[in-house]
């Protein structure tokens, strides 16, 4: 809900740029107590000012119920504000940038909501500065005493041991037959000989014996002179030598 009650008291739009804005307003006039319902259409090209709801006549309070700001431009934004002007006084009731296709809504609960090009609202999610930080907060309280032990629990009732399984029966034990002694082997080949052991340390030289006595023999007797042999045969005579000159 949104008052005029002045002769003065109109809404306005201030535009930054001059895109084609269309205003709708829907009100209802009260005069003493006879309420007249009413509404007020503006298209806006230029930038600047813009008056898009009139005064009320005098002694009558205006409602203004609804009031819709579109920019209406196939490709530019606009940077719009929504002025409500009294007699000593202008107050900003909203400013935002519009994009193509986009519109800002009054409702009759005084909020304000945008809409985008497909009519869906658009969600902001504006965070403000950081405030100061609290101060530090006082001395740690001291301990809280130990709670009392709770009361333990009854013990659940033991269960039931289960029954004891049958004995398995015993098994019979039988000895297999002995079976007959396998064939001799043939003997293994013979070993290599073994190498031949080392020739012992000669004994050491046995002692000289003693030197045996000399014993010289009788001289035996002179023998008899052999006969004279024959003479030999005279030799032929030499060649003469040859004479020397």
């Amino acid at each position: 809900m949104l008052l005029l009650t002045s002769t003065v008291d109109v809404i306005q739009i201030v535009a930054t740029d001059a895109t084609q804005l269309e205003i709708h307003a829907s009100y209802a006039d009260n005069a003493a107590g006879v309420v007249t319902p009413g509404r007020q259409n503006t298209t806006v090209t230029v930038s600047g000012t813009t008056t898009v709801v009139t005064s009320p006549a005098q002694n009558v309070q205006r409602n203004i119920r609804t009031l819709v700001v579109r920019n209406d431009d196939p490709s530019a934004s606009n940077n719009v504000k929504v002025e409500h002007v009294a007699e000593t006084s202008t107050t900003t009731l909203w400013y935002g940038n519009l994009s193509a296709g986009e519109e800002a809504i009054l409702s009759q609960e005084g909020t304000w909501d945008v809409y985008d090009l497909s009519g869906l609202e658009k969600n902001y999610n504006m965070i403000g500065a950081t405030g100061p930080a609290g101060s530090a907060g006082g001395a740690t309280g001291p301990t809280g005493p130990t709670g009392a032990t709770g009361i333990q629990g009854i013990a659940g009732p033991q269960g039931v041991t289960g029954a004891t399984g049958p004995t398995g029966a015993t098994g019979v034990a039988v000895s297999g037959i002995q079976g007959p002694t396998g064939v001799t082997g043939p003997s293994g080949p013979f070993g290599s000989s073994g190498p031949g052991g080392t020739i012992g340390v000669t004994g050491p030289t046995g002692a000289t014996g003693a030197q045996g006595t000399a014993f010289t023999g009788p001289t035996g007797a002179t023998g008899a002179t052999g006969a004279t042999g024959p003479t030999g045969a005279v030799g032929s005579t030499g060649p003469t030598g040859a004479n020397t000159p």
